[in-house]
């Protein structure tokens, strides 16, 4: 016994990510579809400045999900109320029509940056998420995770 406590602080110290500063998930989606009309909120806590930080989206999905590719409209108001308006797209499979995302059993995870090398003033900031999949709702989803880290 004395020798596993050891080697699972070990784990513990090593397995955590020291540049993340803030990580939320949703995982409110009934029976697993994120309707187009249903935008995604989440507050982002910067507690101090931060001179290079990266946003990052992670997409939880199942395994084939029955689509590729899903963009999205992303809205990110800093604390001083400026609004920017970003466009990315969740790319989950290559053109060979890999998988992109890292999956584990049925569980998928795709991440993408929203923001890199950003500088990051402390406060509050709101980033809104809306899917423009066609149709009334996205299939398949589990979570939506946003986190911030300093750049590396």
């Amino acid at each position: 016994m004395k020798r596993v406590l050891p080697f699972f602080a070990l784990l513990l110290l090593f397995s955590c990510n020291k540049n993340e500063i803030f990580r939320e998930t949703l995982k409110d989606f009934p029976e697993n579809r994120w309707k187009t009309a249903d935008a995604q909120t989440i507050t982002i806590i910067i507690e101090e400045d931060i001179a290079s930080a990266d946003i990052n989206l992670q997409f939880s999905h199942v395994l084939d999900p029955q689509y590729t590719v899903v963009p999205l409209v992303v809205e990110l108001t800093s604390p001083d109320g400026k609004k920017e308006m970003l466009y990315p797209y969740l790319y989950l499979k290559d053109a060979e029509n890999k998988s992109l995302s890292d999956c584990a059993g049925d569980v998928c995870d795709l991440i993408i940056p929203i923001k890199e090398h950003v500088k990051l003033a402390k406060g509050n900031y709101k980033l809104v998420v809306k899917n423009k999949f066609e149709g009334p709702y996205l299939p398949n989803v589990l979570a939506l995770s946003v986190s911030v880290a300093k750049s590396k």
